[in-house]
């Protein structure tokens, strides 16, 4: 007998809520995410159902079934990933959509069938993120400085490095690398301000700290730090 979070951290590339059906066993994982204790249920953590987000972003969701499985996800209806769980360490994967509406979908295939779930949410291309006005600096518009928020928590930043142009910009959660973004690549977007990042972040409860580095194209940095509380997610009826 699998012991019950057998929901699987296929922390890959989805993001959504569970629906009201599969919602009413909840625990809380150690990323604060609300997650169903029901057997063969999914539950989408990251984005939200209906949600605006900025491209390039990592979701991620859970997998609760008592049976070997094999996942897949599909995008807009398209095949994306399959793969077998459970997953020790899970699996991430940045994904990049075009701008407007677009729907995730995981099925699960086990034993005794195929169960789903899936979302919808939308991608604004633009960055949300307001560039500083001063030169070498970072703007972070996601999290808030002193903010209480639920896993996964979207970070968010935009560097003004218009004397020499920035190369890098890496985010670090509690002094562990977790995002680099790139000028000119698909990690990151050149703008006429600087680089943007933006990308959704598994944590457990508790205080992190969230620091932002750039690096120009001389080798010099600059950083800006902040420090949010992660949450348990409220209780669903």
């Amino acid at each position: 007998m699998k012991s019950a979070p057998q929901r699987l951290l296929a922390t890959i590339a989805l993001l959504l809520p569970a629906p009201l059906s599969q919602a009413q066993n909840l625990t809380t994982g150690s990323q604060g995410c609300r997650v169903s204790i029901t057997d063969r249920t999914i539950t989408f953590c990251a984005p939200s159902e209906g949600v605006t987000i900025t491209n390039q972003f990592q979701p991620f969701f859970f997998v609760t079934d008592s049976r070997p499985y094999t996942w897949c996800l599909y995008e807009d209806g398209e095949p994306s990933i399959c793969q077998p769980g459970p997953i020790d360490s899970g699996l991430s994967s940045l994904y990049s959509l075009r701008e407007g509406w677009h729907r995730f979908t995981v099925v699960v295939f086990d034993s005794a069938g195929s169960f789903k779930n899936w979302l919808r949410f939308r991608v604004n291309g633009d960055p949300q993120c307001t560039p500083p006005t001063a030169d070498r600096a970072i703007e972070i518009c996601a999290p808030l400085s002193g903010a209480n928020l639920t896993s996964p928590v979207h970070i968010a930043a935009v560097a003004n490095s218009t004397s020499v142009p920035a190369t890098v910009m890496v985010a670090y959660a509690d002094g562990k690398h977790v995002q680099v973004a790139r000028t000119g690549q698909l990690s990151g977007v050149l703008s006429q301000h600087g680089t943007t990042l933006s990308t959704y972040l598994p944590l457990p409860l508790g205080k992190h700290t969230i620091a932002l580095q750039v690096v120009d194209q001389n080798n010099n940095k600059f950083s800006k730090t902040e420090t949010v509380t992660v949450v348990a997610a409220p209780q669903q009826d």
